[in-house]
Parts: C-alpha cells; structure tokens; sequence
C-alpha cells in the first residue's frame, strides 16, 4: 500500500509563510503598554525619573526582542529600597533574583562635601516590574492574537486555528 501526498510545495510555500512572521509591531505595541503602566506607577518627585522611562525594541538573529528601561542610576534604589527602612519592603519575589541590604545608616552629600545627610535609606517603591507583572496576560495575549492572525491570513482557515 502506497500513500501518495498531492500538493506538497503549496503546502511548503504556505509553512514558509507561517515562518516569516513579523512580530516587531506587536512587540513595540506590548513595550508601550509596559512603559505606560511604569511611568503611572513611577513615584514623582521632580518627574525625572518618571520622564527617562523608555521603550526599546531590537532584532537581532531572527528574534525580537523588547525592553522597557530607565538611565537614571538611582532608579534601583526606588524600585528595590535601601538599607534598613528598604529590607523587607520590596513583596515581589523574581526567580534567580535576591536582595541584600545594608543594616545601619550611612551619610552622603549633595554638595561637593560641604554638609551632610545622613539615612537609614527609604523604602521600596516597585514601578517597573509590577508594571510587567501587571500586564503579562495583556502582552500574551496580544502575541497569541498576533500569531492566530498571522496564521489564518497566510494559510486561509476559519475559527479552527
């Protein structure tokens, strides 16, 4: 008995297609969705903080890749808290992640060593990892969508994707 497949390079052409999927857009439309949670939650004093959260997306190898950031140096301490008014206050637990914190006070200066100040640190005020947390779903979702959308467009089909 023989088995005879019929149509085989529609079907190839049509994997093809399924392959070359260009997720750059939603990847950039799921990093402005983080990016607008993490500037919400971003505590202001003066609004610098909040105004150097940006997204970033990049390809590279085949993958894309997206990223929400901030440059400003002072920004994991916010995130994460210092010393012992910050130990214990960041309730995010992340995989392969731990904190340390410094248990006494330390003293540091503004201007140049002409007076000091001196801290048991601040507590932890979390903005950009809740504002991933916050949207995991949202962003698989919009993958996912993607990806249906993707498929149905390039290989015909209905609602059985």
């Amino acid at each position: 008995m023989g088995i005879t497949i019929k149509n085989t390079d529609r079907l190839l052409e049509r994997l093809n297609k399924i392959g070359n999927i260009d997720l750059k857009p939603v990847i950039t439309d799921c990093t402005l969705l983080v990016e607008g949670q993490a500037k919400e939650l971003c505590p202001v004093n003066i609004g610098d903080l909040r105004g150097s959260i940006h997204p970033e997306v990049k390809e590279q190898n085949n993958t894309v890749y997206g990223r929400v950031y901030t440059s400003k140096e002072y920004a994991s301490y916010v995130e994460f808290g210092t010393g012992p008014k910050g130990n214990g206050t960041y309730k995010y637990q992340i995989k392969g992640f731990s904190l340390s914190y410094r248990s006494t006070k330390w003293c540091y200066t503004k201007d140049g060593g002409k007076s000091f100040i001196w801290t048991r640190g601040q507590k932890a005020q979390p903005f950009m990892y809740p504002a991933l947390k916050k949207n995991k779903k949202e962003i698989k979702k919009k993958i996912n969508d993607a990806i249906k959308e993707h498929i149905v467009k390039n290989c015909g089909g209905g609602n059985n994707v």
